[in-house]
């Protein structure tokens, strides 16, 4: 993060822009698998003036664990300009846009784990941003890059319990089952992201940045409802007596604040090695809940009417603390370089509102890389 020196900058510390000696252009795309299994922990049935009943789950994974695009592309120059620095880049941001796993309105299986959490998420965001920045004397820049972030499409699928009769839901299946699924897009939501770097000395330099805006992404969507189980039939949504499924569903933004100490070990002009040790700060706290607002709309099914207003999908995450260290090693000055490094994320979810839907334990990690 002190050292944000190429195009990737516009999204970490867009000071690091004013860095650059010439003009880059940068392409470059990331491959992930991402394997999530889970078992559902045994659960009792309590039915009337029977003895409990224990169903155990078979366990259940991600069918769709590889992710072949996860792009970036950007353009950063100095346009002749020593102190300055001038960027654009489009980008999706780092995430799984794709998870299925193995239930869908055809699944006949009464004690999938899945069931009553998401069954489905397929989301399609980009980031478009512009950045400038500027340096005095080698000694310190500052960086500002505005981003649009622009969500083509967001699905989302979820298997609820239909029932409207009081105290009657089911900890495994119902035969009121309903797969309820989301489906929108989002044209624009604005963010941005300032930075700057400090050097007292040649060899030890300061960064700091942060996503300083508390944005909510807003999606316009349609829901469409589909029954799993046999006593529901036909669903029906109106609203004021007319055919209607428009929902608005929106996704709260987290705050993100970086800072970074970089060493670099000199012989004479040039770096040998570095290393960085840089701490992320995210406020996850804002994501209470995912809300969808159905503005008054009626389901209708089996003679049985029910009001949406609000909904609400509840999260409670909490802001997470993030520690990376990392280095680089010139093998071969300008030729061969090795990086190598790790890193560690606080949890997000407390335990009573884990879910599948994002990876949000505790993560660590290394990587190794030559180039």
């Amino acid at each position: 993060m002190a050292r944000a020196d190429d195009a990737t900058a516009v999204g970490i510390n867009p000071a690091g822009l004013a860095e650059i000696q010439s003009t880059i252009i940068q392409i470059s795309n990331q491959l992930s698998y991402n394997a999530y299994s889970y078992t559902r922990a045994p659960t009792a049935i309590y039915r009337e003036n029977q003895d409990p009943m224990q169903v155990t789950f078979p366990r259940v994974s991600n069918q769709t664990p590889w992710q072949a695009a996860d792009p970036f592309f950007g353009v950063a120059s100095n346009l002749g300009l020593n102190d300055w620095g001038f960027a654009l880049a489009v980008s999706a941001p780092p995430g799984i846009a794709k998870m299925q796993f193995p239930l869908a309105a055809q699944d006949e299986s009464e004690n999938s784990g899945q069931r009553y959490m998401m069954v489905s998420r397929e989301s399609l965001i980009l980031n478009y941003s512009a950045s400038v920045a500027w340096k005095y004397a080698d000694r310190f820049g500052v960086g500002a890059t505005l981003q649009w972030i622009h969500v083509p499409s967001l699905e989302y699928s979820l298997v609820i319990d239909g029932s409207t009769f009081p105290a009657a839901a089911n900890p495994v299946s119902s035969n009121m089952d309903i797969l309820s699924t989301v489906k929108g897009s989002s044209l624009f939501t604005f963010n941005a992201i300032l930075g700057m770097w400090f050097r007292p000395v040649p060899h030890f330099q300061l960064g700091l940045a942060g996503q300083v805006v508390p944005a909510d992404i807003t999606v316009k969507s349609h829901l469409s409802v589909v029954p799993l189980g046999d006593l529901v039939g036909s669903v029906k949504l109106t609203r004021d007596g007319s055919l209607a499924n428009d929902v608005t569903l929106t996704l709260p933004l987290p705050m993100v604040f970086r800072g970074g100490v970089r060493y670099r070990h000199m012989d004479g002009l040039r770096e040998v090695f570095d290393i960085e040790l840089d701490v992320d700060y995210t406020t996850w706290s804002r994501v209470k809940r995912l809300g969808i607002d159905a503005n008054n709309m009626q389901a209708t099914a089996q003679s049985s009417v029910l009001t949406l207003n609000s909904i609400s999908i509840e999260k409670h995450w909490r802001d997470s603390i993030g520690i990376r260290l990392g280095g680089d090693y010139a093998v071969i000055p300008d030729r061969l370089t090795l990086r190598a490094g790790g890193y560690y994320e606080t949890a997000v979810s407390p335990a009573a509102y884990f879910n599948v839907d994002n990876g949000t334990g505790a993560i660590r990690g290394v990587y190794l890389q030559g180039n």
